[in-house]
């Protein structure tokens, strides 16, 4: 694996395309030309023959297949620069697949079975088809010598796995490693570091004998590896190896250098042709994700949602003249005119950070998790440029201009990267430090969080002026200032540094406003870069500020029980308040996302309405909640702020209604809890569906949805619904007194049409994580709290006796998981979840029939038997539905890429590759499935036999 000196080592695993046999260049050991490593002591460990090592590859890559995207690469060729080096090496009987994927950083690696994967952050990076040459010849060392397929067999042995068979036996122990892994000691570190060194200087020379055999020039691999390692051309020598002062990245260079000696001319293929690759490797940055050809057996019909749900906008802005509009959600970017107040054109940016006009105003700049900059022309509605930075950053910031990338490395050493050549115009080694509160908000973060990865609890600030000139960012009491004009520091006054620990903006190229860090009840209007306090005044409140491109205003969010809002400067309040994120302000206009899903243009002074436009559609990032009828006829669709309910016979919209969070279907009505809005609270409605009439059902008690209400109303509940199900939490109440107890809450689960109480919970300290099927009439209960699991257990001495078979340490990371008739509060099984201390985390959970379908950390879905609560077997991927009796499990391991399995053996029925991830999938009858996509496409699926070699096939999109 080859990286660059800060990033940290991980595994990764995607999903290769291609599958070609190599033919290996002949040579022999008296020419000459051999290559001179070829013995390795350490593959006497390795119990994985070539076939068995390709299995194991295959079963590798689907572990974290849904995180990422391959890209598209149509005329193969990086996969012919790997085989021209195979050519010159050794002959092998693995298929070697080369393939370019998307994901934040500099990194490359490879897996066992021929499997290599580059990033095209790295490709970026390269400047010459040497350089990614000798990168991925780098890769395919590793590969020759078996290092992870020998890594693996170490971890097979530490666990009791002396040898394996067939690809089946490969999976299943290979789990059995995932399941317990945390269980066993690791290397010391100073083990790990010595291997990896010798790993790497090992991989490093057999790509340097390749790329001479195959007529590259091995000079580049050292001027390319002095870049990625950053060792800036140090090799160190005798006194600081004497001293031990050399780096492992240096002793790296040093050999490199050493081995660039060139091979007898007889050994040198012809020099290839290189003059294509400065295209490609434009084409390879702008190119978008690889899409796959959909097929999708069974299916009956197809029909796509009219109109779709619109995602709801996270951002909306003017330009810097007022003349234009930018909008965006999720997946992409809208620019409009004020006047006439229109959609000029969309940009396909998914997962873009916030874009910015440019302040000329004549373009768009913005850029996304690969530190892939794009700037678009307004006038000519064109990408003027796309440029690449190859840096790790944890955190970043693009100027207005779209020139300078502010980059924050996980070292916490601050760049700043000129966009178009990539060169260092500063770096600050410690831009901020931890604090022990860092450290402590670190700890409870990854010990609360149910992910491998949990979000970063750091707030730190970066921010450029609107013209692009200043810089100021910092985190708790350290705070930095730049100025791009005159190349230098600047200092930072005290009262600006307080406002760098909050929230802060520049208002103007001369002025910042934000919330003292220290004194957060006030907010503060000081010039910058003298620090003179212009005005202050009372404000309040955890909140997050933007610019509202409007000198008399700025953006808060959240504005009370408004998503957004506008802070008057000089009235000194906050002034307005919008229902939905999209909300913009300049001069005597402002502009709205409405709830209607029609974006709105207004005139600020009275509020009218100017004019309105439907946006062009976006593939939907998510549903608040959705749910098929039993029939298949309907469906209830919700986002943030707007929902609809669609005939799916037609495909059309039956009726629009604002958000709702739980829904289901019964006699031709839809039952549906909305929320409290303002003052109102918030209410069950049910909607018949012909004629289409609605009419409430009751109200609900006060909720903490309602932050504005009046405290003394007594304690706050809360409500969700599951279905047919609701479900009401709030503080129980003393028998004697009728007083509210605040120590022990009650969990109420209603009948939601009636709101008749079914049964309750009790609890003090921890609320149980519950998951209801309506299918099968069961709700799940997880529970991963010590203490309670005890109290369950003492109860059941037939889990008792299973819970006596762990260790002491075994039984503090076990999860109770255990599922009841959902109306009746029975209790139908219970099972132990053994984590393996921690090795997985337990995510959500399901039940139907005998199975129990548990979801962990590790992106698999792993099979109990209720009876018997014995493992029946895991897949990799998601359960999307479940039928009602439980023999069948629709998983998706991939944007689309889904499987139907059968309970009993996890055997794979049928193999589905839809256009776009599922949003929505419920088994009807046992023998139907529909399925909507993100393109807002559903799908009604045939699951007999007789319906395999029935198979749709239509264009994929993204």
């Amino acid at each position: 694996m080859l990286r660059v000196k800060s990033l940290l080592p991980f595994l990764i695993f995607l999903a290769a395309q291609v599958c070609i046999a190599q033919q290996p260049a002949k040579s022999t050991p008296d020419s000459g030309c051999a290559l001179p490593l070829l013995s390795n002591p350490d593959n006497a460990r390795n119990m994985f023959n070539d076939q068995q090592e390709e299995w194991l590859g295959d079963i590798l890559d689907q572990g974290m297949r849904k995180e990422f995207h391959l890209i598209d690469d149509p005329d193969g060729y990086l996969q012919r620069i790997g085989e021209r080096l195979l050519a010159a090496l050794p002959p092998t009987q693995v298929h070697y697949r080369f393939v370019i994927v998307d994901s934040p950083g500099l990194n490359s690696f490879g897996l066992a079975g021929g499997r290599i994967y580059i990033y095209r952050s790295m490709i970026a990076f390269t400047k010459n088809e040497d350089e990614l040459a000798a990168l991925v010849g780098h890769e395919i060392g590793h590969m020759i010598m078996h290092q992870e397929a020998i890594r693996v067999s170490d971890n097979f042995r530490r666990i009791g796995i002396k040898e394996v068979t067939d690809k089946e036996d490969i999976f299943k122990n290979w789990n059995r490693f995932e399941d317990s892994y945390r269980r066993l000691k690791g290397l010391k570190i100073d083990q790990m570091e010595k291997r990896e060194q010798k790993e790497q200087l090992i991989a490093d020379s057999i790509a340097l004998y390749a790329l001479k055999r195959a007529g590259y020039d091995p000079a580049q691999f050292a001027a390319f590896a002095d870049r990625s390692l950053e060792t800036k051309g140090k090799t160190g020598g005798f006194w600081s190896d004497f001293f031990g002062t050399t780096t492992p990245e240096s002793r790296r260079l040093r050999q490199i250098l050493k081995d660039s000696a060139p091979l007898p001319a007889g050994c040198i293929a012809p020099r290839p042709n290189t003059s294509a690759f400065e295209a490609w490797q434009r084409s390879m940055i702008q190119a978008k994700f690889e899409s796959a050809k959909a097929e999708i057996p069974g299916l009956i019909r197809q029909v796509r949602l009219n109109p779709p749900l619109r995602n709801e906008l996270n951002y909306l802005t003017f330009s810097p003249d007022g003349r234009y509009l930018l909008a965006q959600d999720s997946s992409g970017i809208f620019v409009l005119s004020r006047e006439p107040f229109k959609s000029l054109f969309r940009i396909d940016a998914l997962d873009a950070k916030r874009a910015q006009f440019t302040p000329d105003s004549n373009a768009i700049v913005f850029y996304d998790k690969e530190l892939r900059v794009e700037e678009w022309n307004i006038a000519t509605q064109r990408q003027a440029w796309i440029h690449e930075i190859s840096a790790n950053c944890d955190y970043s910031a693009l100027s207005p201009t779209g020139e300078v990338l502010a980059c924050v490395s996980p070292t916490f050493e601050l760049k700043f990267i000129a966009v178009k050549s990539g060169e260092i115009l500063y770096t600050r080694k410690n831009f901020f430090e931890l604090t022990f509160s860092d450290l402590l908000a670190a700890i409870f973060i990854l010990e609360s969080s149910e992910t491998e990865e949990p979000e970063s609890p750091l707030w730190v600030n970066l921010a450029f002026s609107p013209d692009g000139r200043y810089f100021l960012g910092g985190h708790g009491d350290y705070s930095f200032a730049y100025d791009f004009v005159n190349r230098s520091e600047v200092k930072v006054p005290g009262k600006l540094k307080r406002l760098v620990r909050a929230s802060f903006i520049f208002t103007s190229a001369a002025e910042v406003f934000g919330v003292d860090g220290e004194r957060s009840q006030k907010a503060f209007r000081i010039a910058f870069p003298s620090g003179q306090v212009l005005d202050e005044f009372p404000f309040g409140g955890d909140v997050h500020f933007l610019p509202a491109i409007n000198a008399n205003y700025v953006m808060v969010t959240p504005a009370g029980v408004a998503r957004i809002g506008a802070v008057d400067l000089s009235k000194k309040k906050t002034t307005m308040g919008y229902k939905t994120a999209g909300f913009a302000i300049f001069g005597d206009w402002f502009a709205g996302d409405d709830v209607d899903g029609l974006l709105k243009l207004y005139r600020l002074s009275d509020r009218s309405e100017i004019a309105k436009i439907q946006l062009p559609g976006s593939p939907l990032a998510g549903a608040k909640a959705s749910t098929f009828s039993d029939d298949g006829k309907w469906l209830a669709l919700s986002g943030p702020t707007r929902g609809g309910l669609w005939s799916l016979e037609s495909g059309h919209e039956a009726g629009f209604s604002t958000d709702f969070d739980g829904g289901f279907f019964t006699q031709g009505t839809f039952v549906g809890r909305f929320p409290g809005r303002l003052k109102d609270p918030a209410r069950v409605l049910q909607v018949n569906l012909n004629p289409l009439s609605m009419h409430k059902l009751y109200d609900l008690e006060l909720t903490d949805e309602l932050p504005n209400r009046d405290a003394s109303s007594g304690p706050k509940t809360t409500s969700w619904q599951m279905e047919d199900l609701l479900f009401q939490m709030g503080p129980s109440t003393d028998k004697k007194s009728g007083d509210y107890r605040l120590d022990i809450y009650r969990l109420d689960i209603k009948d939601v049409v009636s709101n008749a109480s079914l049964w309750h919970l009790d609890f003090s300290r921890f609320r149980p994580r519950l998951y209801y099927l309506r299918s099968s009439n069961t709700i799940t209960s997880v529970v991963s709290r010590d203490e309670e699991i005890k109290r369950a257990v003492a109860q059941d001495p037939e889990l008792q006796q299973k819970f006596k078979g762990f260790s002491r340490s075994d039984k503090r990371s076990l999860y109770l998981v255990e599922v009841y008739e959902a109306r009746s509060h029975r209790s139908m099984g219970r099972i132990l979840v053994d984590s393996g201390n921690l090795s997985f985390r337990v995510k959500g959970a399901v039940a139907a029939g005998d199975s129990v379908f548990v979801v962990d950390s590790k992106k698999r879905t792993l099979v109990y038997s209720l009876k018997s609560g014995e493992k029946r077997g895991e897949v990799f991927g998601n359960a999307v539905a479940v039928s009602s009796a439980g023999d069948k499990v629709l998983i998706e391991n991939g944007r689309g890429v889904v499987d139907l399995y059968d309970t009993k053996d996890m055997r794979s029925l049928k193999h589905f590759t839809f256009p776009s991830r599922i949003v929505e999938a419920s088994f009807l009858n046992g023998d139907k499935v529909m399925v909507l996509t993100a393109d807002e496409t559903v799908y009604e699926l045939g699951l007999a036999n007789q319906d395999v070699g029935s198979v749709a096939k239509q264009p994929a999109t993204p």
